[in-house]
C-alpha cells in the first residue's frame, strides 16, 4: 500500500468506529463470548507488533510512519475494550472481572498521550525516547497480565503460583549446599522467589477482598496470604546470612536456620493453596480428564510419527502430572490416616516414574519404527500410566470430606468404648483419651459442616448432618456426667449400667453420622447423574424440536414453491436462499451500515419473489415496476458496500466486496431490460426471455448473497492494516 494510501485509510477519526464496535457488541454478544479470548490474544500480538514498529520509526526519524502507527494502536486499543468487556460480562468471579476491566482501563489510559510522546520523541526532546520506551514496556506487561486474567480462573492461577513457588524453592535447595561457590546463581534464585512470593500473596489478597458472600474464606485466605510473607522473610534472612557467613560453626547454624526457614515457609505456601483450592478431589478428576484427552492425542501423534505433536503432548502431560502431584501433597497434608497418607503420596510418586517411562517408550517407538513389537510396548506402558492415574484417583476418593467423616466416626467409637473401659477400671488414662475424643468430636463437627455444604441438592439432609453432628456435643456431656458419678460412687452397679446406657447410645449415635455422610455420597453422585440424564433429555427434546422445526420450515418452502408458477420457480427458490442466508447472520434488527445493507438485501429478495409470480400472473406495469424497486434497491446495496468497506482494513475484501456489487448492478441493469420485453409479451409467451430472466435473476440473487457473505466477514474481525 502507497504512503498517500495509508494517510487514506488512517485519516479517519477514531470515532467513525464506534458505531462499529458498539454494533459488533451487540450483533454478535454470544460469538463474542466464544471467541473473544482467542480475538483478545491475537490483538494483543498485534499490539505487540506495532509497538515494536513505533520504536523503530522513531529510531528512523519516519514521522509519517510514526503517526500513523498511533492512530493503528488507538484503533487496536480500542477493540481490546469490545473483547475485554465481552469477557468479563461473562465471568462470575469479581476479582477476575476487576482484574480484566482494570488492565484494560490502565492500557486505555496510558496510551492516551501515545502521540504527544511520539512527537516529542521524534523532535528529540530530553528523556522522550526513553519515557517513550517505558510506556511501551508497561502498556505490553499489561497486554500480558489482561490476557492472563482473561484466559485462567483466580484458583487455576494460584495453584500455579503455588508450584512456582514449590519448584523455585528446590532448584534452590540444592545451591545452598554450597552457597559460597553458587553465590550468583543463588542470589538470582531468591530474587525470583520473592518476587512469585509477591506475586501470589498480592492475587490472594485482592480475590480475598471480592469473597463477600463466605467472610470466613476470605478471611482465612488473607491470613494465609500474611503468613506466607511473613514465612518469607526469615527465609531470605537465613540465604543472606548463609552467603555473608565464612565456613565454621557459624556457617553451620546458619545453614540449620535455612532448613528451618524452609519447613515452615513450605508449610505456609501449601496453606495457603489449600484454603484457595476448595475442592482438591474435583481438581484431580478435572487433570484426570485432561491427562486422558493427551494421552489420546499422544497415542495418535505416535502412529502417525509426528515428532512434534509427540513432543507437545508430553510436555502438556509433564505438566498435568506436576499439577496432580502438588495437589496429592496438599491433600496428604489433611488427611489424618497415615496409611491413606503414604499410600497418595507413594502413587503420586510412582506416577512420576511412570511419565519418565512413557517417554523413554515414546523415543524408542520412534527410534525403531520398523520393529513391529516397539509400538506394542509403548501403548503398554501408555496403558499402564493411565492405570495408576486411575489408582491415584481413586486413592485420594476415599480422602473426599464424607469418606473422612465415616473413618472419624469409626475412630471416635473406639477412643469412646476406650474411655468407658477406663473410667470402670479407674485408669488414670482416662483424661488423655476423653482430650482425645473431644478432639475427635470436634472434627466431625467441622467435617459435618463441609459435608453440609457439598449437600446443597437436597436442604434436609443437609440440615439433619448439621444437627447429627452438633447433638454429639450433649451426648458426650452425657457421658462424662455418667463417668463422674462412676468415679464418685465406685462399684455402684446402678451408675455403671448407665454409663454403658450413655456409651451405648453416644456410639450409636456417632456410627450414625459416619453412614449419613455415606448416605450424603451416594445421594451426590445420584443427584449428578440425574441432572446430567435431565440435560441429555433437554438436549434431544431440543434437537428433536429443532429438528420438527426444520421439517415444518421445509415443508412450508415446499408449498409455498408449489403455489409459484411452474417456469419461474427457480427464480423464487433462490430468492428464498437468500431470504435464510440473510436471516441466519442474526445482522437485520441492527442500525450499523452492515445491518442497513443486510436489511435491504432482504427486502430485495423478497422482492424477488413477488417478482417470479408477477413475470406471469402480472400486469405490464406491475412487472415493470417491481424491476425498478429492485434496481433501486441494488443501488442501496452499493451505497452500503461504500460506507461497510471504510471499517474494513483489508484490501482483498473491500475488493471483492465491490467487485460483487458491481456484478449485482450489471445484473439488475439486466434484469430491469429483460422485464421491459417480457412485459410487452405477457399474451405473447416467449420461452428464450422467460430464460434470460431466470438466468439474470438467479445470477443477481447470487451477487448480493456473496456481497452479504463478505460484508458479515468484514464487520466481524477488522483486519490489521498491511503495508
Amino acid at each position: 500500500m502507497t504512503e498517500n494510501g495509508k494517510l487514506g485509510l488512517l485519516s479517519n477519526d477514531l470515532s467513525t468506529i464506534e458505531p462499529f464496535l458498539e454494533g459488533a457488541s451487540k450483533m454478535f454478544g454470544s460469538l463474542f463470548e466464544g471467541i473473544a479470548v482467542n480475538e483478545l490474544g491475537m490483538a494483543g500480538d498485534s499490539l505487540n507488533a506495532l509497538f515494536g514498529e513505533l520504536l523503530v520509526a522513531v529510531d528512523t526519524g519516519n514521522a509519517v510512519e510514526a503517526e500513523a502507527l498511533t492512530k493503528d494502536i488507538a484503533r487496536e486499543v480500542k477493540l481490546q475494550e469490545m473483547y475485554a468487556s465481552s469477557i468479563a460480562d461473562g465471568i462470575s468471579d469479581q476479582y477476575r472481572k476487576q482484574r480484566v476491566l482494570g488492565d484494560y482501563n490502565q492500557l486505555a489510559a496510558l496510551c492516551v498521550g501515545l502521540p504527544e510522546l511520539t512527537k516529542q520523541a521524534l523532535e528529540g526532546a530530553p528523556g522522550a525516547r526513553i519515557r517513550l520506551g517505558g510506556l511501551v514496556s508497561e502498556a505490553q506487561m499489561l497486554q500480558e497480565d489482561l490476557l492472563v486474567g482473561a484466559t485462567k480462573t483466580t484458583e487455576a492461577e494460584l495453584m500455579e503460583g503455588g508450584m512456582r513457588i514449590t519448584q523455585a524453592l528446590q532448584n534452590l535447595r540444592p545451591l545452598m549446599q554450597f552457597p559460597h561457590e553458587n553465590r550468583e546463581h543463588i542470589t538470582t534464585g531468591i530474587s525470583e522467589l520473592l518476587n512469585k512470593i509477591k506475586s501470589q500473596t498480592s492475587i490472594a489478597t485482592s480475590w480475598a477482598a471480592t469473597v463477600t458472600n463466605d467472610p470466613s474464606l476470605a478471611e482465612r485466605i488473607t491470613g494465609q496470604a500474611q503468613q506466607l510473607r511473613a514465612a518469607a522473610a526469615p527465609l531470605a534472612v537465613s540465604v543472606k546470612k548463609c552467603l555473608s557467613t565464612p565456613p565454621g560453626p557459624e556457617f553451620e547454624k546458619a545453614k540449620k536456620e535455612f532448613l528451618d526457614a524452609t519447613e515452615k515457609f513450605v508449610v505456609a505456601n501449601d496453606q495457603l493453596v489449600s484454603a484457595i483450592v476448595q475442592s482438591p478431589d474435583d481438581e484431580l478428576e478435572g487433570l484426570q480428564g485432561k491427562m486422558g484427552v493427551n494421552a489420546k492425542k499422544l497415542q495418535e501423534a505416535m502412529a502417525i510419527k509426528d515428532m512434534k505433536a509427540v513432543a507437545a503432548a508430553i510436555c502438556e502431560l509433564k505438566k498435568d502430572v506436576k499439577g496432580m502431584n502438588y495437589l496429592a501433597t496438599l491433600m496428604s497434608g489433611d488427611l489424618d490416616d497415615p496409611d491413606l497418607q503414604k499410600s497418595l503420596l507413594d502413587m503420586s510418586s510412582r506416577l512420576a516414574g511412570k511419565l519418565d517411562g512413557l517417554l523413554d517408550a515414546s523415543k524408542s517407538a520412534l527410534k525403531n519404527a520398523k520393529k513391529p513389537d516397539s509400538m506394542k510396548e509403548f501403548n503398554d506402558i501408555l496403558s499402564d500410566f493411565e492405570s495408576t492415574v486411575s489408582k491415584l484417583v481413586n486413592v485420594t476418593d476415599s480422602a473426599s470430606p464424607e469418606d473422612q467423616m465415616s473413618s472419624n466416626a469409626v475412630a471416635i467409637v473406639k477412643l469412646e468404648k476406650k474411655y468407658a473401659r477406663e473410667i470402670e477400671q479407674n485408669n488414670k488414662q482416662s483424661n488423655v483419651t476423653l482430650t482425645n475424643l473431644q478432639k475427635r468430636v470436634e472434627k466431625q463437627k467441622q467435617l459435618g459442616q463441609v459435608v453440609a455444604k457439598r449437600c446443597d441438592f437436597d436442604p434436609k439432609l443437609a440440615e439433619k448432618v448439621i444437627h447429627d453432628t452438633l447433638q454429639l456435643d450433649d451426648l458426650l456431656l452425657n457421658v462424662q456426667n455418667c463417668a463422674k458419678e462412676v468415679k464418685n460412687k465406685p462399684g455402684d452397679k446402678n451408675a455403671l449400667a448407665e454409663l454403658k446406657k450413655c456409651d451405648a447410645k453416644f456410639c450409636e449415635h456417632t456410627t450414625q453420622t459416619g453412614s449419613l455422610a455415606q448416605n450424603v455420597k451416594k445421594a451426590k453422585k445420584e443427584a449428578e447423574e440425574r441432572a446430567k440424564e435431565e440435560a441429555r433429555i433437554a438436549e434431544e427434546k431440543a434437537r428433536l424440536e429443532e429438528e420438527e422445526e426444520k421439517k415444518k420450515a421445509a415443508v412450508a418452502a415446499a408449498a409455498a414453491a408449489q403455489a409459484v408458477p411452474v417456469g419461474i420457480k427457480e427464480v423464487w427458490i433462490d430468492a428464498q436462499k437468500l431470504v435464510t442466508l440473510i436471516s441466519e447472520t442474526k445482522l437485520l434488527s441492527n442500525t450499523t451500515p452492515v445491518g442497513n445493507l443486510m436489511g435491504i438485501a432482504d427486502k430485495l429478495a423478497r422482492s424477488m419473489q413477488d417478482l417470479a409470480g408477477l413475470s406471469r400472473n402480472g400486469t405490464k406495469n406491475e412487472i415493470i415496476s417491481s424491476a425498478r424497486v429492485i434496481a433501486g434497491m441494488v443501488d442501496e446495496i452499493f451505497k452500503f458496500v461504500n460506507e461497510v468497506s471504510l471499517n474494513c482494513r483489508d484490501p482483498i475484501l473491500n475488493r471483492e466486496m465491490k467487485d460483487m456489487s458491481h456484478v449485482a448492478k450489471n445484473f439488475s441493469v439486466q434484469l430491469k431490460i429483460l422485464c421491459g420485453v417480457k412485459a410487452g409479451l405477457l399474451l405473447d409467451e416467449d420461452k428464450d426471455t422467460t430464460q434470460s430472466l431466470v438466468i439474470c435473476a438467479k445470477g443477481l440473487c447470487r451477487a448480493v448473497g456473496d456481497v452479504c457473505n463478505r460484508a458479515q466477514i468484514a464487520n466481524l474481525k477488522p483486519i490489521a492494516r498491511k503495508k
